[in-house]
C-alpha cells in the first residue's frame, strides 16, 4: 500500500483475463458498504471503439490503452425497486443519497485497485468521467436514478514511477478535534511544495497551483446537469 502510483502507461497487448478480472473486483465488492446496501454498480469496458470513445471525450490517452476500463456508477435505481417493491415512495432528493452512493463506491473501488497491484498490475483513477457525465451516461446506458462517479483503468504497467510524497502527518491528523489555523495551513502547503520538488510529475504545477486551478474558479456543472436528468432534483 505504501508503494501505489499512479499507473497510466500499459503494455500494450497485454489483457486481464476474465477469472483474474473478476477476483479483483470481488475483492472490492467484499468491501464495507453502508447498512450492505451497495449503492453501486460497476461497468467493465473491454471494447476497444468504447473505450476509445471514452478516451477521445475526456481527453485521457490512458483510457485507449489499458487492458480493462471500469466505470463506477452510483445507483440507486436498485434502491427504488426495493422500496416500491414494499409499496413505499421512492426518496432520492437528499444530498445523504447522494453521499452514500459516492462513499460505498469509492470503498470499493479502492480495494479493486489494492487487489490489482497486490497481483503486479496497476492502474489509476479518473475523475474526468464526470466532466462529461452525460455523454458517459449516453454511451454506458445508464438510466434513472444512475451517474458516473469515477473510471479506473487497469492493465501491466509500462514503467514505475516513485510513490509520490503525500502532505505531512501533521497537517492532516488532529488529535480530538481539528485545529483550524491557517498559518499552519500554510506551512504544511509550503512544507509539501518543498517534497514534491525534483518529483516527476508530468503536471508542471506545483501543489497549491492544482489548488487554483481545482478551487479557485467556477467548477463543472456536468454531473449536476445529469443528475438533474437522470431523476435527482437538486
Amino acid at each position: 500500500m505504501h508503494n501505489h502510483v499512479s499507473v497510466r502507461e500499459f503494455v500494450a497487448g497485454t489483457d486481464i483475463n476474465e477469472s483474474t478480472l473478476r477476483e479483483i473486483i470481488n475483492a472490492g465488492r467484499d468491501a464495507s458498504t453502508w447498512r450492505a446496501l451497495q449503492s453501486y454498480s460497476i461497468i467493465v469496458v473491454r471494447d476497444q471503439g468504447l473505450k476509445d470513445e471514452i478516451s477521445n471525450l475526456t481527453h485521457q490517452p490512458s483510457i485507449k490503452n489499458c487492458a480493462v476500463f471500469l466505470v463506477f456508477v452510483g445507483d440507486l435505481a436498485r434502491a427504488k425497486t426495493g422500496v416500491e417493491m414494499h409499496g413505499g415512495e421512492f426518496q432520492p432528493g437528499l444530498v445523504e443519497s447522494l453521499l452514500v452512493t459516492s462513499v460505498d463506491a469509492s470503498i470499493c473501488a479502492q480495494n479493486i485497485l489494492l487487489a490489482a497491484e497486490s497481483l503486479g498490475l496497476g492502474g489509476c483513477f479518473i475523475g474526468m468521467v464526470r466532466t462529461k457525465s452525460a455523454d458517459i451516461s449516453e454511451l454506458l446506458g445508464l438510466g434513472e436514478f444512475q451517474y458516473p462517479l469515477v473510471g479506473m483503468v487497469l492493465g501491466v504497467p509500462a514503467n514505475r514511477i516513485p510513490p509520490k510524497p503525500r502532505l505531512p502527518y501533521d497537517g492532516v491528523v488532529y488529535l480530538n478535534h481539528y485545529d483550524d489555523d491557517d498559518a499552519a495551513r500554510v506551512a504544511t502547503i509550503k512544507q509539501h511544495e518543498a517534497d514534491l520538488v525534483g518529483y516527476p510529475d508530468p503536471r508542471p504545477m506545483t501543489f497549491s497551483e492544482r489548488q487554483v486551478d481545482q478551487w479557485g474558479k467556477p467548477g463543472q456543472t456536468s454531473s449536476t446537469a445529469n443528475l438533474r436528468a437522470h431523476g435527482f432534483p437538486i
